[in-house]
C-alpha cells in the first residue's frame, strides 16, 4: 500500500519520534525531497509555540537532501530558514547549489535576513516547561478563499509575542505543497488565537511585504 503523505494533524500533533519515521518513510517511498523540506519547515512553526522540543528537525537527513537532493521546493524564500543547519562554508558552496547566480541569491537574502533575525530563535527553541498548555489555532484563507484553520496543541503560550507570532504562522503560506484538489491549502493568514485561555492573538488582514 502506498505511504500516505504527511496530514497537517500528524506534522503538528505527533511526537519527534514517530514524525521522524514518517518522514523516513515517505521519503524512501517516493524520494520527494521538496515535499519533505517543506514538511520540515511546517514543524520549526509548530517548535516555535510547542512545548516539545523540534528544534533543528532531522537536521542530517534535511541536510544531506539540500546537498544531493535532485527535487527542491521551487520557493526560493524557503531555504534561508534552514540556513543554520550547515556550517558558513558548507552555505557558501551551497549557494551555487541552491540560486542561478549571486544576484539572485542576494535579492533572497535581502528580503528573508531581516526577518529571520527576529524570528529565527523561536524555530530553534528548543523544549520549555510549560505550566498551562494551550491550543493555538490560526485562521488561514485557502487558494479558494475560503478559511482554513491550523492547530498546534501542547503550547507555551507564552512562547512567541504577539508582535511577533504573525510573521512566524506567516511561513505556512510558503508551503505549497500543502494542497487538497490541488488548492493550495495556506494561501492568507487571516487571525489567531489561544484556545482555552484570554490572551489572544489578532492580526490585521493585511500581508507583510516579503
Amino acid at each position: 500500500m502506498p505511504t500516505k503523505p504527511l496530514e497537517q494533524r500528524q506534522l503538528f500533533n505527533t511526537t519527534r519520534q514517530k514524525l521522524e519515521e514518517r518522514f523516513l518513510e515517505y521519503y524512501a517511498e517516493t524520494e520527494d525531497s521538496a515535499y519533505i523540506i517543506e514538511c520540515a519547515l511546517s514543524v520549526q512553526v509548530r517548535n516555535a509555540y510547542s512545548k516539545d522540543d523540534f528544534s533543528f528537525f532531522m537536521k542530517d537527513f534535511i541536510r544531506s537532501l539540500f546537498l544531493t537532493g535532485q527535487k527542491l521546493p521551487e520557493n526560493r524564500n524557503l531555504y534561508f530558514f534552514f540556513r543554520d543547519y550547515f556550517t558558513n562554508d558548507e552555505w557558501s558552496r551551497l549557494i551555487t547549489r541552491l540560486f542561478e547566480s549571486p544576484e539572485e541569491y542576494l535579492f533572497y537574502a535581502s528580503r528573508n535576513d531581516p526577518i529571520l533575525k527576529i524570528i529565527g530563535p523561536y524555530l530553534s527553541s528548543g523544549s520549555r516547561e510549560v505550566t498551562e498548555e494551550a491550543t493555538l489555532i490560526a485562521q488561514y484563507k485557502d487558494g479558494a478563499g475560503k478559511r482554513k484553520l491550523l492547530k498546534i496543541r501542547g503550547i507555551d503560550r507564552k512562547a512567541v509575542p504577539s508582535r511577533h507570532s504573525r510573521d512566524i504562522l506567516y511561513i505556512m503560506t510558503f508551503l505549497s505543497r500543502f494542497q487538497k484538489n490541488g488548492i493550495k491549502s495556506f494561501a492568507k493568514i487571516v487571525n489567531a488565537h489561544t484556545e482555552y485561555i484570554v490572551a489572544s492573538y489578532r492580526f490585521d488582514k493585511s500581508q507583510p511585504s516579503k
